[in-house]
Order: C-alpha cells, then sequence, then structure tokens
C-alpha cells in the first residue's frame, strides 16, 4: 500500500518522457499516505477474521499455553479440540547496538506520520532494500548500512547490481563491510566503513523484523567522515554543507534494518 502509493508518485514526476506537463513537482501528504494504510491494514485484517470464523474455526485471542497433545490454556480458560492452530505474531527485535532504544522500528517507522528528510537503514537484505526504495523515493535520503561484503547476498550478482544501480539513481547509497558502532539520543549514527570511523548528522533508522533473512548494517548519509588518523572523505554533493569541523555526537536511531528499524518489513 505504502509502496505502490509512492511508486504512483514516482512514475508521475518521471512522466515528462512521455510528454506529459505539470507532474514534475508532484507532492505526497505523508500524513495521508499513513493514514490511508492503516485504514486497509485495519480493514483487511477485520475481513481476514470474519472469514476465518465464517469457515467454522473458534478464535480465541489472549496469552495461551499448550498443557496437552490436544490441550491449550488460554487467559485461564482451558480448550480441548482435535486440532489446534498458533497464530502468535511477531514483533520487532533491535540489534546489539549502544544506543539502540533511541531508534525506530520498522513498525514504528510506519506509523511516523512526517516523512524523514534522512533515513539510516540498518541492514541491506531485502527488506531493508524495500524500506530504502519507497522512502528514497517519496523524498528522503537514504543510505544503506550492510554488514556484509554485498547488499541482498541470497540474490544473483546481476540482479542485485541492477537494483543498486536504481537506487543509486533514486538518491541511495550503499555502503557494506559496516558496523554501526553506537546510535544517540539525537539518533546520529556512528559506524566504521571499512574500518574507518564516521558519524551522521541526526537522522531517522529502523531494524527489520525478527525472523527476516536481513544482516545486521547500518545505512547512513553523511556530509563527511573524519577520523582522528586521517583526512575526511566527503561522500556528499557539492550542494550539501561543508563537513564540520569535528566529527558530531554520536547518537541513536531505531531503518535503521536490521533493518534499517524503523525498523515493518525490512530486511
Amino acid at each position: 500500500m505504502l509502496v505502490s502509493t509512492v511508486e504512483h508518485a514516482w512514475r508521475a514526476r518521471q512522466a515528462a518522457a512521455l510528454g506529459l506537463t505539470g507532474t514534475e513537482g508532484i507532492g505526497l501528504d505523508w500524513a495521508a499516505v499513513i493514514d490511508r494504510k492503516n485504514r486497509m491494514v485495519a480493514s483487511g485484517a477485520e475481513a481476514k477474521a470474519r472469514t476465518v470464523e465464517r469457515e467454522g474455526f473458534t478464535v480465541l485471542r489472549g496469552r495461551g499455553r499448550l498443557t496437552g497433545p490436544h490441550e491449550v490454556e488460554v487467559d485461564g480458560r482451558q480448550i480441548t479440540a482435535e486440532r489446534l492452530v498458533i497464530a502468535s505474531g511477531s514483533s520487532p527485535a533491535r540489534p546489539p547496538i549502544d544506543g539502540v532504544e533511541h531508534g525506530f522500528t520498522s513498525d514504528q517507522l510506519l506509523q511516523h506520520r512526517t516523512l524523514p528528510p534522512r533515513l539510516v537503514v540498518i541492514g541491506g537484505g531485502y527488506i531493508g532494500l524495500e524500506f530504502g526504495f519507497a522512502f528514497a523515493r517519496a523524498g528522503s535520503r537514504v543510505t544503506i548500512l550492510q554488514g556484509g561484503p554485498a547488499v541482498l547476498p541470497e540474490v544473483d550478482a546481476e540482479l542485485r547490481d541492477a537494483l543498486v544501480k536504481l537506487g543509486g539513481e533514486a538518491g541511495m547509497e550503499f555502503h557494506t563491510g559496516a558496523r554501526v558502532r553506537r546510535i544517540g539520543p539525537d539518533r546520529t549514527v556512528e559506524a566504521e566503513v571499512g574500518g574507518r570511523p564516521g558519524a551522521s548528522p541526526p537522522t531517522w533508522s529502523w531494524s527489520p523484523p525478527a525472523g527476516r533473512p536481513t544482516r545486521r548494517a547500518s545505512a547512513w548519509r553523511p556530509p563527511a567522515w573524519r577520523s582522528s588518523a586521517a583526512p575526511s572523505r566527503r561522500t556528499s554533493t557539492s550542494s550539501r554543507p561543508p563537513p564540520p569541523t569535528s566529527t558530531p555526537p554520536a547518537t541513536s536511531e531505531a531503518p535503521t534494518s536490521t533493518r534499517p528499524s524503523p525498523g515493518t518489513r525490512a530486511g
């Protein structure tokens, strides 16, 4: 839902190539986008619940535990049945990073009604890239930090290279071999890429949900890298502000992945 909405807006902005005019500056009301997504999710969940009950299933909601081969206890109520289906769901997990509580999980990011100007995604798996592409095409400056040697490690190299190229055209930055060291209270992300330390200005980030094949990493787009042992390496365009005279204080995020938390599917 969110991805398709962003895709419509992005395609409209590219419509000049088709001879269409007046769509180049089309915008997104992010709060309205999130509200519509929430309405559709709620409606779909209600419809699925009605379908299950209509098919003759008894649905019990609560905290349960198995007490026998055909027995379950739900909030103190003992139930016996020939077949039991356990739908426990899942919740986002946060990677073991100092200050990770300052960041957004994917669920939190998907509820945030303001489009972040910058997004750090911890993790370069398919969920992390899905979030990265959506937010980049919506207008955020997105960086993917991947702990391994390549993003999308399970994907064929030819397909991976094509996706990275598309991501670059959307304004995304990719850094592999990244190790997130710390997330500060202002959501600044400190990480090492290729053994060199760097820090980003305050940003948003998320961690991907548990159980998803997104590797831990972090994404960010610093205006400059600084190290006491080496001169700063510029990673921004000339239109961005000049590098700071000192590394900004560390702050934390969440989007970021693993992937970015904030994070939502992620990965």
